[in-house]
Protein backbone atom coordinates (compact mmCIF):
# COMPACT_ATOMS: atom_id res chain seq x y z
CA UNK A 1 0.00 0.00 0.00
CA UNK A 2 1.31 3.23 -0.64
CA UNK A 3 0.60 6.83 -0.21
CA UNK A 4 -1.12 8.16 -3.44
CA UNK A 5 -0.51 12.02 -3.31
CA UNK A 6 3.38 11.20 -2.45
CA UNK A 7 3.62 8.68 -5.25
CA UNK A 8 4.11 8.92 -8.58
CA UNK A 9 1.84 7.72 -10.31
CA UNK A 10 2.06 10.30 -14.05
CA UNK A 11 2.81 7.17 -15.95
CA UNK A 12 0.16 4.87 -14.79
CA UNK A 13 -3.22 5.28 -15.96
CA UNK A 14 -5.54 6.23 -13.02
CA UNK A 15 -8.31 4.23 -14.39
CA UNK A 16 -6.13 0.79 -13.20
CA UNK A 17 -5.82 2.00 -10.12
CA UNK A 18 -7.13 0.55 -7.22
CA UNK A 19 -7.39 3.26 -4.93
CA UNK A 20 -9.42 3.80 -1.32
CA UNK A 21 -9.40 6.42 1.62
CA UNK A 22 -8.23 5.68 5.12
CA UNK A 23 -9.96 6.56 8.23
CA UNK A 24 -7.81 9.76 8.59
CA UNK A 25 -8.78 10.83 4.91
CA UNK A 26 -5.76 10.46 3.24
CA UNK A 27 -6.31 8.36 -0.51
CA UNK A 28 -3.82 5.10 -0.58
CA UNK A 29 -3.35 2.35 -3.71
CA UNK A 30 -2.51 -0.60 -3.71
CA UNK A 31 0.71 -1.46 -5.59
CA UNK A 32 0.01 -0.97 -9.40
CA UNK A 33 4.18 -1.84 -10.01
CA UNK A 34 7.48 -2.37 -8.77
CA UNK A 35 9.04 0.13 -10.83
CA UNK A 36 7.17 3.81 -10.02
CA UNK A 37 9.32 2.33 -6.51
CA UNK A 38 12.06 1.87 -7.65
CA UNK A 39 12.41 4.92 -9.53
CA UNK A 40 11.44 6.75 -6.39
CA UNK A 41 13.92 5.36 -4.38
CA UNK A 42 16.63 5.81 -7.11
CA UNK A 43 15.71 9.59 -7.36
CA UNK A 44 16.40 9.88 -3.27
CA UNK A 45 19.23 8.05 -2.75
CA UNK A 46 20.96 9.16 -6.54
CA UNK A 47 24.00 10.81 -5.12
CA UNK A 48 24.82 7.69 -2.77
CA UNK A 49 24.52 4.87 -5.18
CA UNK A 50 27.35 3.42 -7.40
CA UNK A 51 26.68 2.48 -11.16
CA UNK A 52 25.85 -0.09 -12.31
CA UNK A 53 23.28 -1.07 -9.37
CA UNK A 54 21.68 -4.11 -9.72
CA UNK A 55 18.27 -5.32 -7.50
CA UNK A 56 15.30 -7.44 -7.53
CA UNK A 57 12.16 -7.36 -5.58
CA UNK A 58 8.98 -9.41 -5.39
CA UNK A 59 5.84 -9.01 -4.06
CA UNK A 60 2.19 -8.81 -5.30
CA UNK A 61 0.94 -5.90 -7.36
CA UNK A 62 -2.45 -5.04 -8.19
CA UNK A 63 -4.07 -4.00 -11.41
CA UNK A 64 -7.28 -3.08 -12.31
CA UNK A 65 -8.54 -4.44 -16.37
CA UNK A 66 -11.53 -3.72 -17.56
CA UNK A 67 -12.84 -6.53 -19.82
CA UNK A 68 -10.29 -8.83 -18.30
CA UNK A 69 -11.83 -12.08 -19.62
CA UNK A 70 -10.47 -13.81 -16.44
CA UNK A 71 -6.73 -12.41 -16.24
CA UNK A 72 -6.02 -12.25 -12.33
CA UNK A 73 -5.90 -8.54 -10.63
CA UNK A 74 -3.59 -9.48 -8.36
CA UNK A 75 0.03 -10.32 -9.99
CA UNK A 76 2.88 -11.42 -8.21
CA UNK A 77 5.85 -9.73 -9.82
CA UNK A 78 9.26 -10.78 -9.38
CA UNK A 79 12.11 -8.58 -11.33
CA UNK A 80 15.74 -8.11 -11.15
CA UNK A 81 17.42 -5.57 -12.93
CA UNK A 82 20.82 -3.46 -13.43
CA UNK A 83 20.64 0.00 -13.48
CA UNK A 84 22.83 1.75 -15.02
CA UNK A 85 24.09 -0.91 -17.51
CA UNK A 86 24.12 -1.64 -21.43
CA UNK A 87 23.21 -4.71 -23.38
CA UNK A 88 25.42 -7.22 -21.96
CA UNK A 89 23.63 -6.22 -18.71
CA UNK A 90 20.57 -6.76 -20.33
CA UNK A 91 21.72 -10.29 -21.51
CA UNK A 92 22.98 -11.36 -18.15
CA UNK A 93 19.77 -10.30 -16.84
CA UNK A 94 17.94 -13.15 -19.29
CA UNK A 95 21.00 -15.86 -18.78
CA UNK A 96 19.79 -15.27 -15.09
CA UNK A 97 15.99 -15.70 -16.03
CA UNK A 98 16.90 -19.10 -17.42
CA UNK A 99 19.13 -20.34 -15.12
CA UNK A 100 16.59 -19.61 -12.37
CA UNK A 101 13.80 -21.41 -14.80
CA UNK A 102 15.79 -24.73 -14.96
CA UNK A 103 17.05 -24.69 -11.05
CA UNK A 104 12.70 -25.29 -10.75
CA UNK A 105 12.98 -28.46 -13.05
CA UNK A 106 10.92 -26.84 -16.55
CA UNK A 107 12.70 -27.76 -19.79
CA UNK A 108 12.00 -26.94 -23.63
CA UNK A 109 11.93 -23.09 -23.36
CA UNK A 110 10.99 -20.85 -26.11
CA UNK A 111 11.52 -16.80 -26.84
CA UNK A 112 9.30 -14.46 -27.93
CA UNK A 113 10.70 -11.25 -28.95
CA UNK A 114 9.41 -7.41 -29.69
CA UNK A 115 10.09 -3.93 -29.29
CA UNK A 116 8.22 -2.30 -26.76
CA UNK A 117 7.47 0.76 -29.80
CA UNK A 118 7.21 -1.49 -32.58
CA UNK A 119 3.69 -2.41 -33.16
CA UNK A 120 2.97 1.55 -33.12
CA UNK A 121 5.33 2.10 -35.41
CA UNK A 122 3.95 -0.63 -37.71
CA UNK A 123 0.76 0.53 -37.28
CA UNK A 124 1.42 4.38 -38.08
CA UNK A 125 3.47 2.73 -41.21
CA UNK A 126 0.26 1.37 -42.46
CA UNK A 127 -1.29 4.95 -42.56
CA UNK A 128 -4.25 3.30 -39.74
CA UNK A 129 -6.44 5.56 -38.42
CA UNK A 130 -5.44 6.29 -34.50
CA UNK A 131 -8.57 4.64 -33.41
CA UNK A 132 -7.86 2.22 -34.79
CA UNK A 133 -4.31 2.09 -32.97
CA UNK A 134 -6.34 2.23 -29.92
CA UNK A 135 -8.53 -0.69 -30.67
CA UNK A 136 -5.73 -2.93 -32.23
CA UNK A 137 -4.05 -2.28 -28.48
CA UNK A 138 -6.64 -2.76 -26.30
CA UNK A 139 -7.91 -5.90 -27.83
CA UNK A 140 -4.19 -7.74 -27.56
CA UNK A 141 -4.01 -6.41 -24.06
CA UNK A 142 -7.26 -7.85 -23.22
CA UNK A 143 -6.66 -11.24 -25.88
CA UNK A 144 -9.47 -10.10 -27.78
CA UNK A 145 -9.14 -12.69 -30.65
CA UNK A 146 -12.81 -12.01 -32.11
CA UNK A 147 -12.18 -8.08 -31.98
CA UNK A 148 -8.67 -8.73 -34.22
CA UNK A 149 -10.42 -11.00 -36.52
CA UNK A 150 -13.26 -8.14 -37.01
CA UNK A 151 -10.81 -5.67 -37.08
CA UNK A 152 -8.25 -7.21 -39.83
CA UNK A 153 -11.12 -7.94 -41.92
CA UNK A 154 -12.20 -4.42 -41.92
CA UNK A 155 -9.28 -2.91 -42.19
CA UNK A 156 -7.66 -5.07 -44.80
CA UNK A 157 -10.67 -6.74 -46.82
CA UNK A 158 -8.65 -7.38 -49.82
CA UNK A 159 -6.47 -9.95 -47.81
CA UNK A 160 -7.72 -12.95 -46.41
CA UNK A 161 -5.07 -12.78 -43.72
CA UNK A 162 -4.93 -12.55 -39.75
CA UNK A 163 -4.40 -9.17 -38.40
CA UNK A 164 -0.60 -9.52 -38.26
CA UNK A 165 0.09 -11.00 -41.13
CA UNK A 166 -1.45 -8.75 -42.83
CA UNK A 167 0.59 -5.64 -41.19
CA UNK A 168 3.77 -7.69 -42.11
CA UNK A 169 3.40 -7.50 -45.43
CA UNK A 170 3.66 -5.26 -47.78
CA UNK A 171 6.31 -2.29 -48.89
CA UNK A 172 5.52 -0.95 -44.87
CA UNK A 173 6.96 -3.12 -43.16
CA UNK A 174 8.80 -2.13 -40.36
CA UNK A 175 12.32 -2.81 -39.13
CA UNK A 176 13.95 -2.71 -35.76
CA UNK A 177 16.30 0.12 -35.37
CA UNK A 178 20.31 -0.83 -34.77
CA UNK A 179 20.14 -1.03 -31.04
CA UNK A 180 17.75 -4.01 -31.24
CA UNK A 181 19.03 -5.46 -33.83
CA UNK A 182 22.84 -5.57 -32.01
CA UNK A 183 20.00 -7.29 -28.91
CA UNK A 184 18.80 -10.03 -30.51
CA UNK A 185 21.99 -10.99 -32.38
CA UNK A 186 23.80 -10.91 -28.82
CA UNK A 187 20.45 -12.79 -27.62
CA UNK A 188 20.85 -15.69 -30.25
CA UNK A 189 24.42 -15.82 -29.35
CA UNK A 190 24.50 -16.04 -25.92
CA UNK A 191 21.24 -18.42 -25.83
CA UNK A 192 22.21 -20.66 -28.78
CA UNK A 193 20.30 -23.90 -27.55
CA UNK A 194 16.92 -21.84 -27.42
CA UNK A 195 14.88 -21.09 -30.25
CA UNK A 196 14.11 -16.89 -30.19
CA UNK A 197 10.89 -15.72 -32.39
CA UNK A 198 9.78 -12.65 -33.39
CA UNK A 199 5.93 -11.93 -32.09
CA UNK A 200 4.71 -8.24 -32.85
CA UNK A 201 1.80 -9.36 -30.87
CA UNK A 202 3.49 -8.05 -27.45
CA UNK A 203 2.30 -5.35 -26.10
CA UNK A 204 2.92 -3.89 -22.23
CA UNK A 205 0.04 -2.66 -19.86
CA UNK A 206 1.82 0.85 -19.18
CA UNK A 207 3.77 3.31 -22.03
CA UNK A 208 7.03 4.36 -20.18
CA UNK A 209 8.83 1.33 -21.10
CA UNK A 210 10.38 1.88 -24.95
CA UNK A 211 13.42 -0.66 -24.73
CA UNK A 212 13.19 -4.63 -26.21
CA UNK A 213 10.43 -7.17 -24.42
CA UNK A 214 10.71 -10.63 -23.99
CA UNK A 215 8.74 -13.56 -23.07
CA UNK A 216 9.51 -17.16 -22.00
CA UNK A 217 7.46 -20.21 -22.38
CA UNK A 218 7.41 -24.01 -21.71
CA UNK A 219 7.24 -25.23 -25.17
CA UNK A 220 5.57 -28.62 -23.47
CA UNK A 221 2.37 -26.84 -22.71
Amino acid sequence: IENYELSDFSLVPKNKIFKFIDKSGDILALRWDYTTSLARFLKMNMEKISFPLKVFYCGSVFRFFEGSMGRPREIIQFGAEIIGGDVDGEIELIKGIFEFLKGTGVKGFRISVSEAEYLKRLLSAKHLPAESLEKILHAIKCKDFIMLNELASALFPEQRKDLFDALLSGKNSVDFGPEMENFLEKLKNSLFDIPVDFDPSLVLDFDYYNGPMIEIYDQNK
